[in-house]
C-alpha cells in the first residue's frame, strides 16, 4: 500500500500543525516507512529532508482559496486542484493532516483520510464583509473536505460533536476520534532568565483574546501582593498583548511580577513545566489543548477552564473552574491550590495516564487503521496495532 502524507503545513505560519505532523511522522515504525511518501511545499523541502532523511518527498505549493480581490484565482483554482489530484491519485491512500486548505477539498480516486483539528471559522466575528467572506469560505470548504473524505479524523470528542452540530447530514460513523500526541524531550534546559523567576505560576498559549489570558491577569491581580509569586507567560507578542494586556499590567502595577518569555526550546519549556507551582489554562476555545497535558505529564498541577475540548482531553484529572471568564473564581482556585496542593501520587498517576493515552505511537497506530479502511479484518488490525507498539 502506497501512502502519501500531505505535509504541506511544513514551513507554514501555523506552528501547531507543523508540530502535529512532525510528531506523527516520527512515530511511524521502520517496517511501515517504506510505504510512505511526503508531500511538502518548496520552502519546506530542506526541513523535510533534515527531519526525515529516509522518506521520499514530492513538492507541491498550495494556493489560497479564490478571493474577490483576485479574480484570476477563480479560473486558476480548478487547475490547481487538478494538479493536486494528478499527484495524489498515483497513491493508494492520501492522508491530509489539516483541512485548512481549500485545494485539498477535491475528490480523489485514492482513499482519502482528512484530519479536522477544529472549526476555526465559527470563531470569526461578524465585523465586516471580509469576516463574513472568511466564515462562508471556511464553512464551504470544510463541508467539501468532509464529503470527499472516506474517513475523517477528529482530534477530540468536542470537535466531533462540533462537526455533528455544524454538519448534521455527515454520517457520524465516518468521523473517528484520534487524540493528538504529546511529546516532550526527556532532557531539561534551564532558561537564560531562570534566576529572575523564583516561585512562579505558569501560562503557555497563544496571546490572543480567545485564549482568555485577560481573566488570568485579573485573577492574578487579586492575589499577587499576597502570594508574592511571579506569573510566567510563555507566548509570542501579539497586537492584543501589546495594545490591551500591557497597559492593564502597567496600570495595576504588576510589571515586576509578570515575566513574558518566547522563542524557547522544548527543553526549556519542560524545565518551566517541571518547576512551576501551578499551570493555568483559562482558554475559551480549544480544539484539543496541548499545554495542560504537557504540564501534567511533567508533574505540574493544572487548573483549567471547562470550555470545549478541555474536560475531554484532561480526562477529569485536573482542577477545573467555571465560568471561564470569572476571575474571582479563578483567583480562589489558584489560592486553594497554592495552599493545598495535590498529592504527589495523584500527579504521578496523571502523568503516567497522559503519557500512555497521548503517545505518538498510539496516535499513528489508530490513524494507520483508518488508512487501511474497512477491508482489513479485525485480526489484521490487532496485529498492526501490536507491531506499532513493538517497533
Amino acid at each position: 500500500m502506497k501512502i502519501l502524507i500531505d505535509f504541506t503545513e511544513l514551513g507554514g505560519p501555523n506552528h501547531s500543525l507543523e508540530v502535529y505532523g512532525e510528531r506523527l511522522i516520527t512515530a511511524i515504525p521502520m517496517w511501515q516507512r517504506k510505504q510512505i511518501t511526503l508531500l511538502v511545499p518548496q520552502n519546506g523541502i530542506e526541513r523535510a529532508k533534515e527531519l526525515f532523511p529516509d522518506l521520499p518527498c514530492l513538492v507541491f505549493n498550495k494556493q489560497p482559496a479564490p478571493h474577490i480581490t483576485r479574480p484570476l484565482d477563480v479560473f486558476l483554482f480548478p487547475i490547481h486542484q487538478w494538479r493536486y489530484c494528478r499527484i495524489v491519485n498515483r497513491f493508494d491512500v492520501l492522508l491530509v493532516m489539516s483541512h485548512s486548505h481549500a485545494v485539498t477539498s477535491c475528490r480523489t480516486r485514492c482513499r482519502k483520510v482528512t484530519v479536522v483539528h477544529d472549526l476555526t471559522y465559527t470563531h470569526i466575528p461578524h465585523k465586516s464583509f471580509e469576516f463574513l467572506r472568511a466564515r462562508s469560505w471556511g464553512r464551504y470548504f470544510c463541508r467539501r473536505h468532509l464529503l470527499t473524505s472516506d474517513a475523517v479524523v477528529s482530534i477530540s470528542q468536542y470537535t466531533k460533536k462540533h462537526i455533528a452540530v455544524e454538519f448534521p447530514d455527515i454520517p457520524q460513523n465516518k468521523i473517528h476520534v484520534v487524540y493528538n500526541s504529546v511529546a516532550l524531550p526527556e532532557e531539561e534546559k534551564i532558561p537564560y532568565n531562570a534566576d529572575q523567576l523564583g516561585e512562579f505560576i505558569l501560562y503557555v498559549n497563544t496571546l490572543q483574546e480567545y485564549k482568555n489570558i485577560f481573566t488570568l491577569l485579573k485573577a492574578y491581580n487579586r492575589l499577587f501582593t499576597v502570594t508574592n509569586k511571579k506569573l510566567v507567560v510563555v507566548g509570542r507578542e501579539t497586537d492584543y498583548w501589546r495594545e490591551k494586556m500591557l497597559p492593564y499590567i502597567e496600570l495595576q502595577g504588576m510589571s515586576e511580577y509578570i515575566i513574558r518569555v518566547s522563542d524557547i526550546s522544548f527543553e526549556e519549556l519542560r524545565w518551566l513545566y517541571s518547576h512551576a507551582l501551578l499551570f493555568v489554562t483559562p482558554s475559551l476555545h480549544e480544539g484539543f489543548g496541548y499545554t495542560p497535558i504537557e504540564a501534567a505529564i511533567c508533574g505540574c498541577p493544572v487548573i483549567s477552564s471547562t470550555c470545549e475540548s478541555l474536560p475531554d482531553v484532561t480526562q477529569g484529572r485536573v482542577i477545573y473552574y467555571e465560568p471561564a471568564t470569572d476571575d474571582q473564581k479563578l483567583a480562589e482556585k489558584i489560592t486553594e491550590m497554592l495552599n493545598n496542593p495535590l498529592s504527589q501520587k495523584h500527579l504521578d498517576e496523571t502523568a503516567s495516564l497522559f503519557s500512555r493515552l497521548y503517545s505518538p505511537i498510539t496516535q499513528w497506530s489508530n490513524i494507520y487503521h483508518l488508512l487501511y479502511g474497512k477491508k482489513k479484518s479485525v485480526f489484521i488490525l490487532c496485529v498492526l496495532h501490536f507491531l506499532c507498539h513493538l517497533f
